[in-house]
């Protein structure tokens, strides 16, 4: 199956989307089998995403049941009280095992589909902590939600995401996409005023790449996801 579901309530409910599954139809693409249709089919017009994530990137999304809900949760996203944390598998390591990357991001003016780093003040600052688990692994934290915003920061790094066919180069005979899946979602229920903490592991592609370049996969299970820094 394309997507999981992990959580729900009558408000909402979290799923855990497969990397390769287009969450919603847009202009470059005539792909009808997205992750929105999937889920119109079951629970109807009404059905609303709360945040997206790329095609090629794994992991949780939360999913509003209605518009009154889809407004809640955003405004919960806006006041910066929902935490997202991803895991990666970069290129290279980072430069500094901890680091704050603090660029504003516009549309790349020679690549449509790409972002990149400006000094326009017509763009928001996009700020993402990274950290690393170990070599190529990192925790990341995504504190704005701007497009492209962990890949572009890590590109700005010289430290893309690996396989990232936009902002890294492919590797060859790897049809997976890019290494980045989104982990953690945490935050308080505004209808009951109780924490909601989700955490899903990686898919098996994220895991044997990660063999594949010798770093424990014990990692994933056991490293402290709550990290003070962030």
């Amino acid at each position: 199956m394309s997507f999981k579901k992990v959580f729900e309530t009558k408000h909402y409910l979290i799923v855990d989307k497969a990397s390769g599954l287009l969450v919603h139809k847009d202009k470059y693409t005539t792909d009808k089998n997205t992750l929105i249709d999937i889920l119109k089919e079951e629970y109807g017009e009404e059905i609303y995403l709360v945040n997206r994530l790329d095609k090629n990137t794994s992991g949780l999304l939360l999913v509003a049941k209605n518009k009154l809900s889809l407004l809640t949760l955003k405004a919960l996203f806006e006041e910066k009280k929902i935490d997202k944390k991803y895991l990666a598998i970069l290129r290279s390591p980072l430069p500094h095992p901890k680091i704050k990357i603090s660029f504003s991001l516009g549309r790349d003016k020679r690549e449509k589909l790409k972002f990149s780093a400006t000094n326009s003040k017509k763009y928001k600052t996009a700020l993402t902590y990274a950290e690393t688990i170990s070599s190529q692994l990192v925790l990341l934290s995504l504190k704005t939600g701007r497009t492209h915003q962990l890949r572009a920061h890590l590109f700005t790094l010289s430290c893309p995401v690996l396989n990232d066919s936009i902002y890294g180069t492919p590797l060859d005979n790897d049809p997976f996409g890019q290494y980045l899946h989104s982990f953690s979602l945490s935050f308080i229920d505004p209808w009951e005023n109780k924490p909601v903490n989700v955490t899903v592991l990686p898919p098996i592609e994220f895991t044997n790449k990660l063999v594949e370049l010798n770093i424990d996969t014990k990692l994933l299970s056991s490293f402290n996801p709550e990290s003070n820094w962030f």
